[in-house]
Protein backbone atom coordinates (compact mmCIF):
# COMPACT_ATOMS: atom_id res chain seq x y z
CA UNK A 1 0.00 0.00 0.00
CA UNK A 2 1.60 3.13 -0.51
CA UNK A 3 0.04 6.16 0.08
CA UNK A 4 0.41 10.22 -1.94
CA UNK A 5 3.22 11.38 0.38
CA UNK A 6 4.99 7.53 -1.02
CA UNK A 7 4.36 8.11 -4.49
CA UNK A 8 3.99 11.58 -5.31
CA UNK A 9 7.72 12.78 -6.19
CA UNK A 10 9.11 9.63 -8.07
CA UNK A 11 12.20 9.53 -5.37
CA UNK A 12 11.48 5.85 -5.01
CA UNK A 13 12.63 5.48 -8.40
CA UNK A 14 15.50 7.81 -7.97
CA UNK A 15 16.45 5.79 -4.67
CA UNK A 16 16.19 2.23 -6.18
CA UNK A 17 18.70 3.51 -9.13
CA UNK A 18 21.02 5.49 -6.69
CA UNK A 19 21.38 2.03 -4.34
CA UNK A 20 21.69 -0.36 -7.70
CA UNK A 21 24.75 2.04 -8.86
CA UNK A 22 26.63 2.37 -4.92
CA UNK A 23 26.22 -0.77 -4.93
CA UNK A 24 27.47 -2.18 -8.10
CA UNK A 25 31.00 -0.41 -7.36
CA UNK A 26 34.22 -1.29 -5.36
CA UNK A 27 33.26 -0.22 -1.31
CA UNK A 28 29.89 0.62 -2.07
CA UNK A 29 27.61 -2.20 0.07
CA UNK A 30 29.48 0.07 3.50
CA UNK A 31 28.46 3.67 1.95
CA UNK A 32 24.99 1.75 1.72
CA UNK A 33 24.69 0.63 5.43
CA UNK A 34 26.42 3.99 6.40
CA UNK A 35 23.39 5.91 4.59
CA UNK A 36 20.52 3.32 5.45
CA UNK A 37 21.31 4.14 9.09
CA UNK A 38 20.60 7.80 8.15
CA UNK A 39 17.26 7.48 7.32
CA UNK A 40 14.59 9.00 9.86
CA UNK A 41 13.65 6.39 12.49
CA UNK A 42 16.69 3.85 11.47
CA UNK A 43 18.10 1.59 14.57
CA UNK A 44 22.08 0.47 14.47
CA UNK A 45 22.94 -2.60 15.69
CA UNK A 46 26.46 -3.92 16.73
CA UNK A 47 26.40 -7.73 17.44
CA UNK A 48 29.22 -9.63 19.12
CA UNK A 49 29.72 -12.46 16.66
CA UNK A 50 31.96 -15.23 18.65
CA UNK A 51 35.29 -14.09 19.05
CA UNK A 52 35.62 -13.15 14.97
CA UNK A 53 34.59 -8.98 15.57
CA UNK A 54 31.55 -6.75 15.39
CA UNK A 55 28.85 -7.16 12.73
CA UNK A 56 26.73 -4.25 12.52
CA UNK A 57 23.44 -3.75 10.57
CA UNK A 58 20.77 -1.21 10.12
CA UNK A 59 17.07 -1.69 11.23
CA UNK A 60 14.78 0.57 8.97
CA UNK A 61 10.79 -0.26 9.83
CA UNK A 62 10.84 -4.13 9.87
CA UNK A 63 13.31 -4.39 7.77
CA UNK A 64 17.56 -5.65 9.20
CA UNK A 65 20.10 -4.66 6.34
CA UNK A 66 23.59 -6.23 7.32
CA UNK A 67 26.50 -6.93 4.84
CA UNK A 68 27.99 -10.61 4.22
CA UNK A 69 30.87 -11.48 3.25
CA UNK A 70 30.72 -12.69 -0.03
CA UNK A 71 29.90 -8.71 -0.64
CA UNK A 72 26.01 -8.92 -1.07
CA UNK A 73 23.44 -7.47 1.27
CA UNK A 74 21.64 -9.43 3.85
CA UNK A 75 18.21 -8.30 4.21
CA UNK A 76 15.98 -10.05 7.31
CA UNK A 77 11.95 -9.17 7.62
CA UNK A 78 11.90 -8.90 11.53
CA UNK A 79 8.83 -8.20 13.26
CA UNK A 80 9.01 -7.06 17.63
CA UNK A 81 12.92 -7.48 17.13
CA UNK A 82 12.60 -11.07 15.78
CA UNK A 83 14.02 -11.95 12.49
CA UNK A 84 11.77 -14.14 10.67
CA UNK A 85 13.68 -14.29 7.16
CA UNK A 86 16.75 -13.24 5.68
CA UNK A 87 18.59 -13.28 2.14
CA UNK A 88 21.40 -12.17 1.00
CA UNK A 89 20.66 -10.29 -2.11
CA UNK A 90 22.48 -8.64 -5.10
CA UNK A 91 22.24 -5.12 -6.49
CA UNK A 92 18.95 -4.75 -7.94
CA UNK A 93 16.87 -7.04 -6.04
CA UNK A 94 18.73 -5.03 -2.39
CA UNK A 95 18.21 -2.14 -4.09
CA UNK A 96 14.18 -3.06 -4.34
CA UNK A 97 14.53 -3.93 -0.37
CA UNK A 98 15.86 -0.59 0.60
CA UNK A 99 13.01 1.17 -1.36
CA UNK A 100 10.21 -1.06 0.42
CA UNK A 101 12.12 -0.17 3.91
CA UNK A 102 12.27 3.73 2.56
CA UNK A 103 8.44 3.89 1.73
CA UNK A 104 7.37 2.21 5.38
CA UNK A 105 9.09 5.07 7.03
CA UNK A 106 7.71 7.46 4.76
CA UNK A 107 4.57 6.30 5.89
CA UNK A 108 5.63 5.63 9.82
CA UNK A 109 7.08 9.01 9.99
CA UNK A 110 5.04 11.65 7.43
CA UNK A 111 5.88 13.02 4.12
CA UNK A 112 8.62 15.28 5.70
CA UNK A 113 11.07 12.37 5.86
CA UNK A 114 11.60 12.01 2.02
CA UNK A 115 13.73 15.37 2.04
CA UNK A 116 16.07 13.70 3.83
CA UNK A 117 16.05 10.44 2.01
CA UNK A 118 16.38 12.18 -0.96
CA UNK A 119 19.74 13.61 0.34
CA UNK A 120 21.15 10.30 0.48
CA UNK A 121 19.95 9.22 -2.83
CA UNK A 122 22.52 12.08 -3.65
CA UNK A 123 24.96 10.99 -1.91
CA UNK A 124 24.73 7.16 -3.29
CA UNK A 125 24.19 8.74 -6.69
CA UNK A 126 27.78 10.70 -6.12
CA UNK A 127 29.69 7.67 -4.97
CA UNK A 128 27.96 5.35 -8.12
CA UNK A 129 29.58 7.02 -10.31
Amino acid sequence: MTTDATSSAGWEQHLQQAVTSALSVPGGLPLVIDMLARIPGARVVTVRQGWTGKHTSVEVGNYRFAPTKDGRLEVGHAVNDVVLSTQALHAGPAASAIVQAAQQQVINFGPGVIPDIEAITAGLEAAGR
